[in-house]
This record gives C-alpha cells, structure tokens and sequence, in this order.
C-alpha cells in the first residue's frame, strides 16, 4: 500500500470556490479510480487560499483484473460434429484463449458460443498520470482566462 500527495499552488482562492473545488475533486477522483478498479483507502482533498492538495492514502500497486465475457458465434456454426470450426477457432483466437475454454450458453436467441478473457490491471502510477491531469482540466470555476492558444482557468 502506498501514498500519493498531489499539491497544486493557485492565486489567492475565494472561499466559496475552494469549497467547491474539494467536492467536485473528491468524486471526480473516487469516480475515476473505482473506474479503473484501483483500490484505495481514504481520499483527503483540503486547501488553503492558495493550495489544493489531494492525499490518496492505502493504493494499491496495481488495479485489479477485470474479467470480460464476450459473447461469439451460434453454436451450431462455431461445432461440426463436435469438432470446433474456423468460427470457434478465430473467436478463441480473438480472445487470447485455448478453444477448450469456450463454454456454450443458451439465450433467447439460441445456443451461443462464450468466451472469458482477462484484462490485467494496469500500473496505479500510469493510470495517475493520466487521471491527475484530466480531472485538473476538468474542475469548473466562476472564470475563465485565455493566454494566446491555451486556456487557463482562474479561480
């Protein structure tokens, strides 16, 4: 389990703003991180008049694996006498997975071939820094301020 401090140094905020900054923060974070199935303990967002910080206490070093179910062809196209067709063989393949996995399920519309593939959780650190500055861009204020092409929010 690990800590991840986050401060951002600001002009003087007014008050009624921080507070909303810290609220808009907090769930756009939680949001995220339970998104990508990153396991957390506590998120502390505070500020002072010229500070925002963020403290993620107890991350975990990876998220978790996600396991995803896809359904595939009929069953009767994917099986000829038992035999697995290109059909089955192409679905497994597309999956990253031995034919022998495949299970076949009844729905409303027949009997289909299913497959499980697991998606391996990335690094907490690389989802961070690709969360961290989204959620940056993303805190709405009272005022905007544009400096040539870039565009600045000012609180």
């Amino acid at each position: 389990m690990s800590k991840y401090l986050l401060e951002i140094g600001t002009e003087e905020l007014p008050a009624k703003f921080s507070h909303s900054v810290l609220e808009q923060f907090k769930s756009l974070i939680e949001f995220e991180l339970d998104k990508r199935l990153i396991k957390f303990e506590q998120i502390v967002v505070t500020s002072t008049p010229r500070r925002i910080v963020l403290l993620l206490e107890g991350l975990v070093d990876y998220a978790e694996d996600k396991i995803i179910e896809r359904k595939g062809p009929k069953a009767n196209l994917a099986y000829l006498n038992g035999c697995p067709t290109n059909a089955a063989l192409g679905f497994a393949n597309s999956l990253d997975i031995d034919v022998g996995e495949l299970e076949i399920k009844n729905t409303e519309k027949g009997d289909f071939v299913f497959g499980k593939k697991i998606e391996k959780g990335l690094s907490t650190k690389i989802s961070l820094s690709s969360i961290i500055p989204k959620l940056v861009k993303s805190l709405q204020g009272p005022r905007f301020m544009k400096w040539g092409g870039w565009e600045y929010k000012i609180f």
